[in-house]
């Protein structure tokens, strides 16, 4: 593991070896005052020994960043060659909304087709390097296809817990890494994942916050970071806006950390404006800080077509990332989430729901004059569309049927022209 690595308590700095226990500050605890435990680094020493290629070069994998990752360089054994995405420049999306620096950085192209196989790589390295043998996870597709494959490779049993309503083409990718997957109630797998961590020694492929996961996992969040590290790389300029699909945070909060660490070491000098977007009926961090922010609103019934970001509450740490950076918590209806999948299909992408939530909200924000035309804008798109099939079948129909005769294809294009 990272020599320079260790926990540390956010709320009263008191730190600890890396490991999954106490799963938050002691001192914090017994004060009853909580204490969330993150990953944190001797920054003095890294910096001492980064030459100027560290943070320009494009590798084989995130784990060019090794130095500021938990795991150290030992966790490029896992890699299936995740992160080092393309981030591409909008063709008709920013015209059409009146943005001219318009980018999607397209996660979509990792191993399991989602961002998330920059957190398990790093998590599930972690679980190695802790000797743990199994691993469980809950989700609804994305989180537990990465969380599978990177354990399978890792040499690890893997168990995923998910809800009903995950897609056929999901729960049958999860399977072909070799996971076991249980289907059960939305609520029923996180009473189950407790059990299987406290009883049955299973390694927590989870969430940071411990609000938000049946336990929760420093480790993972991570590896979000080095989407910030690449879009320094990539763009040579800070962003001024970056647009994030939202569920628990830590895709949010990493990619803010990742920001905090590249001004900390002092190669920025200013910091994006964060935006967590969610659906209008699954809006727990909107919500959230509404009421001050102070505590997770807890939603009955969410409901989105948007399912990888449909949860009932969302991690404070996400919500700390919006209002550190003077950000915000939009929101986009259904519809407003099909017609961004239609828009980004005509740029070149075929993303789920939950990633043209990003693209939904930057419109509609746009629109309305709160972003500057000279901003550069990005959008985060974190998973394939084709996991999605019925989805997509929305947007599409069914082609037409055409005689096997040339002039029924002459009839076919005269009528629709």
């Amino acid at each position: 593991m990272n020599p320079h690595t260790y926990l540390r308590c956010r709320r009263c700095g008191a730190t600890y070896a890396l490991d999954l226990a106490p799963t938050t500050c002691s001192a914090c605890a017994t004060a009853g005052q909580g204490g969330l435990l993150e990953v944190d680094y001797d920054y003095h020493r890294i910096a001492a020994r980064l030459a100027r290629e560290f943070w320009t070069e494009r590798a084989q994998s995130i784990w060019q960043y090794a130095p500021l990752l938990p795991a150290g360089a030992e966790g490029a054994e896992l890699s299936l060659g995740e992160g080092n995405t393309p981030l591409i420049r909008s063709r008709s999306i920013g015209a059409q909304i009146g943005l001219d620096h318009l980018y999607f950085k397209n996660e979509s192209i990792n191993p399991t087709w989602s961002h998330k196989d920059r957190c398990h790589v790093v998590s599930i390295a972690l679980a190695r390097a802790l000797g743990y043998r199994r691993v469980v996870t809950s989700s609804t597709g994305n989180h537990a296809a990465s969380a599978a494959a990177y354990a399978r490779r890792a040499g690890l049993e893997a168990l995923v817990l998910c809800p009903p309503e995950t897609s056929p083409a999901l729960l049958h990718l999860i399977q072909s890494y070799g996971a076991r997957v249980i289907l059960t109630e939305w609520d029923a797998r996180e009473d189950f994942g407790r059990w299987l961590v406290a009883h049955d020694g299973w390694y927590p492929a989870t969430t940071m916050d411990p609000n938000f996961s049946f336990h929760p996992n420093p480790f993972g969040v991570e590896g979000y970071k080095t989407i910030a590290y690449e879009l320094i790389r990539d763009l040579g300029v800070v962003p001024d806006r970056i647009f994030v699909p939202c569920a628990g945070g830590d895709t949010l909060y990493g990619i803010w950390k990742g920001f905090k660490e590249l001004r900390h070491l002092g190669l920025i000098d200013r910091l994006p404006r964060m935006y967590g977007c969610q659906p209008a009926c699954a809006n727990a961090l909107e919500l959230t800080l509404q009421r001050g922010g102070q505590a997770s609103a807890i939603l009955d019934q969410p409901q989105s077509i948007a399912i990888s970001v449909r949860e009932r509450s969302v991690g404070l740490h996400a919500v700390e990332v919006v209002s550190e950076s003077k950000g915000g918590a939009p929101t986009a209806t259904d519809d407003e989430i099909l017609d961004a999948m239609r828009s980004l299909g005509h740029e070149g992408f075929a993303v789920e729901p939950a990633s043209a939530l990003p693209v939904a909200c930057a419109a509609k924000l746009a629109r309305s004059g709160k972003i500057d035309s000279s901003e550069v804008v990005v959008c985060l798109l974190t998973a394939a569309g084709i996991k999605w099939p019925d989805t997509l079948a929305q947007l599409t129909g069914q082609p037409l049927y055409v005689e096997p005769t040339v002039e029924a294809l002459r009839q076919y294009l005269e009528t629709h022209r």
